[in-house]
This record gives C-alpha cells, sequence and structure tokens, in this order.
C-alpha cells in the first residue's frame, strides 16, 4: 500500500468514528440496548488508535527531538484546544444566560478550559479534553520510544506495564479528577501504540486481511465477538476512567476498530468523507453547544433531539461541514496551520 492511500483510509475513517461520536451524545441513555452504550466501547480508544497511525506516518517523514514533538504537537492539539475553546465561550451564553441559567462565571470557565477536566471545572465545550490528553500520550510515547530506541518488543512492554498499572488505579475508582484527565493517559497510552503499531506492520496485516471476500469473512467473525465483549461489560467512557472487565474492554476495542478500519478501507475515499477526516478537531469543539442549545431552545426542539437522536446527530453532523470548511479556508491558524 502506497502511503497516500492509507491516508485517505484513515481519513475516511476518522470521518464514520466522528458521526459516531456527535451521535453517540445525543442519547443519555446508556442501557446495554441503546446505540450510545456500543459506541462508547470503542469510539475514544479507536480516536486514539487512530492517532497512534497518523504519529508513525508522521515520524516516517520527521525525526523529532524532544522539544520538535512538544512543539508541534503543542501547535497541532493544545492551540486549537484553547482557541476553539474560546470561541465556544459565545455560545455558552446563549445557552445559559440567554435560554437557561448556570450560576458561572466567566473567570470559571476560562479556569474550566485551563484545567481540562469538565468533571472537577465545566468548560464551555466539555468533548475537547481528548485534545489535552492526546497531547500528554504522544510526548510520553516519543519518550519511551526513543529510551527503548525503537526496539519493538521493550516499546510494548513498557507500554503494557504503564497501561496495566493505569487499569488497576482505575478499578480502586478513586475519583481524583485531574487536570488533563492524566489519569487517562496509560489507557490511552496502549491505543496510541496499538496505531502504532498497525500502521508499522501494515503490509503484513493487510494479508492477514486478505481481499474483499476474507474481508468479509472477518466481518462475519468480529462483529459478535464485538458485541458480545460490549454487552456483557460495563459502559465504557475514557474521560471517566472506566473500563470495567479489562479483558472485555480491550477484545471489544480491537472488534470494533477492526470493524470499521475494515469498512473504511472499503469506502470509496470521496472528497467529503477525507476532508470532514481532516477537520474533525473542530466538529469535535462545536457540535455538543448546538445539543446544549437544541435541549434550550424550545421544547419542540428538545423533544426533537431526545426523541429522535440518530436523526438529530446526523443533522448537527452535517451543519458542522459549513463550518469545518470556514476555517480551513479562512482560519486555518485557529487549528494550528500556521503559514510558513
Amino acid at each position: 500500500m502506497k502511503q497516500s492511500q492509507r491516508i485517505e483510509w484513515i481519513d475516511v475513517l476518522k470521518c464514520i468514528v466522528m458521526w459516531l461520536v456527535v451521535v453517540g451524545h445525543t442519547s443519555r441513555d446508556d442501557t446495554p440496548d441503546t446505540m450510545r452504550f456500543y459506541i462508547y466501547a470503542f469510539h475514544m480508544p479507536l480516536f486514539f488508535l487512530i492517532s497512534g497511525m497518523t504519529f508513525r506516518l508522521q515520524c516516517r517523514k520527521r525525526d523529532f527531538d524532544f522539544k520538535g514533538i512538544v512543539k508541534n504537537k503543542a501547535q497541532g492539539l493544545l492551540w486549537p484546544y484553547f482557541i476553539l475553546s474560546m470561541l465556544t465561550i459565545p455560545m455558552w451564553l446563549v445557552n445559559y444566560r440567554v435560554l437557561s441559567y448556570r450560576d458561572q462565571s466567566i473567570g470559571n470557565l476560562i479556569y474550566g478550559i485551563i484545567y481540562g477536566n469538565q468533571y472537577k471545572v465545566l468548560s464551555p465545550t466539555n468533548a475537547m479534553w481528548f485534545c489535552l490528553t492526546l497531547f500528554l500520550t504522544i510526548v510520553l510515547f516519543w519518550m519511551i520510544y526513543k529510551k527503548t530506541q525503537g526496539d519493538e518488543k521493550k516499546l510494548a512492554i513498557t507500554v503494557f506495564i504503564i497501561a496495566l498499572g493505569g487499569y488497576i488505579l482505575s478499578v480502586f475508582d478513586i475519583k481524583v479528577e485531574l487536570p488533563w484527565h492524566l489519569d487517562t493517559v496509560p489507557i490511552a497510552l496502549l491505543f496510541v501504540w496499538m496505531g502504532w503499531f498497525f500502521i508499522e506492520h501494515i503490509d503484513k496485516i493487510q494479508d492477514i486481511l486478505g481481499d474483499k471476500k476474507k474481508q468479509a469473512m472477518w466481518l462475519v467473525l468480529l462483529i459478535p465477538i464485538a458485541f458480545f465483549s460490549a454487552r456483557f461489560n460495563e459502559k465504557i467512557s475514557m474521560a471517566m476512567n472506566d473500563y470495567g472487565s479489562l479483558i472485555l474492554f480491550v477484545c471489544e476495542t480491537i472488534a470494533f476498530s477492526l470493524i470499521f478500519i475494515i469498512v473504511a478501507k472499503n469506502i470509496k475515499p470521496l472528497e467529503i468523507f477525507k476532508f470532514i477526516g481532516r477537520n474533525t478537531i473542530v466538529i469535535l469543539a462545536f457540535h455538543s453547544p448546538v445539543f446544549r442549545f437544541m435541549e434550550r431552545y424550545s421544547q419542540a426542539t428538545a423533544d426533537f433531539y431526545h426523541d429522535f437522536p440518530i436523526l438529530a446527530g446526523s443533522l448537527v453532523f452535517l451543519a458542522m461541514i459549513p463550518l469545518c470548511y470556514i476555517f480551513e479556508r479562512y482560519l486555518p491558524v485557529c487549528l494550528g496551520k500556521f503559514k510558513k
């Protein structure tokens, strides 16, 4: 496979998963009979996995030193996080000062943006926590990679030990609500490594997946594994550091990830899919404030939002496309894309 082809299907994959994230945030029912329950079983782990893929591709083009990796990821993750979060404050004011009331000052909102953990302090757009945690995870992964000198076994063992330690701590259910979701980093590290490993061995994995006929057989095998593992596990929430059974959690994440990777690789990479895949951070920032607006604008919009979550989520997802175009075309600096 050519590198350009990998990037195309990864963008398609990001588009699909971003739609699932938006739809998953419309429902408030967490029972195993809901779509939200199964989306939460894999959507954030898969985003970390995808980030590991893109990071490996990036490292093939450039050899980072510590200063370089921090600068690069701060530009691509931290800068958009803070800029887009600040831009959603007016939407928060409409939702909680015009349409309803919440006793939270602008200063508190800014503190929430800086702290980066909505369970400690609310921020204008809670879904953006992913950017902060990913920044910490990528930098930590790079440090481990350099320390192990790229040795695959040492890298894997180190990542597994850290991830296992993070999982053990999560079992004790000590909710300290750390800034930037620091407690989530060990588990996120595992999935970043998985994405890195996937790209590193993409040709071998492609041979295992085989042609379309063989991939269809893989889907027949993976779908029941994914749903069975999720059904008998607890609701997953990386933001809350809740994973249930470690074995079931890993099984459901890997199975669902492979399912959607196979689907993405077999979908024609239309420009609209690639465009959305390039701009998921914009959708991540603005879809939650729009949902809050729908809940508070009128009883009719609130009922529509709650009664038809898939349709409401899909419409909001489509409504984000013009906004993505505005940012990519006219405001790329807000996304960390500075002119050289």
